[in-house]
């Protein structure tokens, strides 16, 4: 789960980095879901 988590945090930085907003709001969505989970489990 921590290499997801990292990958997760990694990949939305780079999206972000890109100004690709709107297009990855969807996997950022997910990927703050994603984290969350990971941090509540």
């Amino acid at each position: 789960m921590k290499t997801t988590t990292v990958w997760c945090l990694v990949f939305c930085q780079e999206c972000w980095r890109k100004e690709l907003q709107i297009f990855v709001k969807p996997m950022i969505l997910g990927c703050t879901l994603i984290l969350i989970t990971a941090l509540v489990t």
